[in-house]
């Protein structure tokens, strides 16, 4: 039947999108995630904290890769007046 149909499919997106049967969120474990998931409320709360984790790994990997970029510049520019 159509409803049968119906709760199948919503039987399925609740357990795709990480729910309890009930509807509730199902909060990840460190054991599953890297723990930066570990105290999100819902799934779209557990998306806003994976998506500032990553801006914040891409900053400190742009600040990483400029004093890497400023030392191996200062490292050739100390070399050349040895030279």
């Amino acid at each position: 039947s159509t409803i049968s149909s119906l709760e199948s499919k919503i039987d399925a997106i609740i357990t795709a999108v990480g729910l309890n049967s009930d509807g509730t969120f199902i909060v990840p474990t460190t054991a599953q995630t890297s723990g930066y998931t570990s105290t999100s409320t819902s799934v779209m709360d557990a998306i806003i904290i994976m998506d500032n984790q990553i801006e914040e790994n891409e900053t400190v990997t742009a600040y990483s890769l400029t004093d890497l970029n400023d030392r191996i510049e200062l490292l050739e520019s100390e070399n050349n007046n040895e030279i």
